[in-house]
This record gives structure tokens, sequence and C-alpha cells, in this order.
């Protein structure tokens, strides 16, 4: 054997075969990229204000204030970046559950697209009945900490999302189906306290706010995760 092909038989095991990547996860890491790079050439200490926005008041105000600015505005993108993460980890999720009835038949991208769509819109909704009752009741000021610390909450997981599920799409780290499911119930108890967080932060509450708060996070909240589960899981 040639000198030139034995050292060629000798490294070939040592080769890393390059991983398979679906081209819709291809597309979803480029889009999500895109958006951090976008938002890094912007500002780098954009990233670090959601973190800062919700423990320090100040900021909180004069984001408040400037609600139209161009800074505030660019941070919605950090939204895309969330919804895209969160699907994936339901998606992850789903299709690792044997014989899920709702997944059965549909293509990978489908079933992606339609767990992004009803996130959204389960997102959205919850963002609109909350703006309704603060309307309704004429607590705009007392409902907008829920509506901010939320919308901070959502970034700073697009945030911390985002390098796992790169990572872990090009098999440089490998998560598997246990830590999606870490990760999503970290989620909805960040998500729990946070609500918490807004109502602690809320001034003037009386006994009326307390059972309030307690019915909705108990009908609107803990109720449709435990239908969920049941559904799931029998």
């Amino acid at each position: 054997m040639s000198a030139p092909l034995l050292i060629l038989d000798v490294l070939t095991p040592a080769l890393r075969n390059n991983p398979y990547i679906p081209w819709w996860i291809v597309v979803l890491l480029s889009v999500q990229t895109g958006i951090m790079a976008l938002l890094y050439f912007y500002s780098p200490e954009i990233f670090a204000i959601p973190f800062q926005a919700m423990i320090d008041k100040r900021l909180v105000r004069n984001m408040k204030e400037m609600q139209n600015s161009f800074q505030v505005k660019m941070m919605k993108w950090m939204d895309v970046v969330f919804f895209l993460s969160i699907s994936f980890i339901l998606f992850n999720l789903i299709t690792s559950i044997p014989n899920f009835i709702f997944a059965q038949g549909l293509h990978a991208t489908v079933l992606f697209l339609l767990i992004l769509a009803l996130f959204v819109s389960i997102y959205y909704l919850k963002l609109f009945s909350f703006l309704f009752v603060s309307w309704l009741f004429d607590e705009k000021e007392k409902y907008y900490t829920f509506f901010f610390n939320v919308g901070m909450y959502i970034k700073i997981i697009g945030i911390i999302l985002y390098p796992l599920i790169l990572l872990s799409s090009w098999k440089l780290v490998h998560l598997g189906e246990y830590f999606y499911i870490y990760l999503f119930i970290s989620f909805i108890a960040g998500y729990l306290l946070t609500l918490l967080w807004s109502f602690i932060q809320t001034e003037k509450k009386t006994i009326v706010d307390f059972i309030n708060f307690f019915l909705y996070i108990c009908a609107f909240e803990l109720a449709p995760l435990l239908l969920i589960y049941k559904n799931i899981t029998f």
C-alpha cells in the first residue's frame, strides 16, 4: 500500500461525518441567527436590557416613556427568536411521545408550523385578554406591569434558548428528550414566577386583587396545563 493511501486509511476513522439537518431547521436557524446578528450590530448591550428591566424600576419607567423609540421596536425581534425557539422545543417534545395522535401523518415542517401558529395565537390571545380586562376595569397602569414583565421574560428565554438550539441542531451538544421536558417545565415555572413577581410589584393591592390573582392562576394557567398533561399521558 502506498504512503498516501496508508495515511488516508489511518485518518478516515477520525473524520467526523457532517450531521444531517432538515432544510426547515436550517431555515429556522438562519432566521434566528440573522435576527441575533442584526440586534448585535445595532447594539451589543441590547441583549442585557431584558435582564436588567426585570429588576430595575428606573429602566422600566424609561422604556415606558420611550415605547415608540427605535430601540424598543428593535427589541420586539427577540420575540420572534423566542417563538421559534419554544416551538422547536415543543416540536421535539411532541415527536418524542409515541403514537401521539395529533402528530401522526404530518410532515415535520407542517407539524412545526402548526405548533408555531398555535403557540403564537395562545400568547396573543392571553395578551389581548389582559388588555381587555385592563380596559374594562380601567386599571391600565396596574396591568402594565404584567404586560411588561411577561414581554421581558420571553425575550430572556429567547436569548437563552437560541444557543442551545443552535448547538443541538448541529449535533455539537446532545440534548435528550428529558432535557427538553425539563426545559419546558422550567419555562412554565419561570412564567408563573414572572406573574407572581408582577403581582408583587403592583402597588395599592387590595384583598380583591389577591383573590382575582389566585383565581386567574388556577383557572387560566394551571387548569389548561393539567388538562394538556392528562390528555398526553393517559
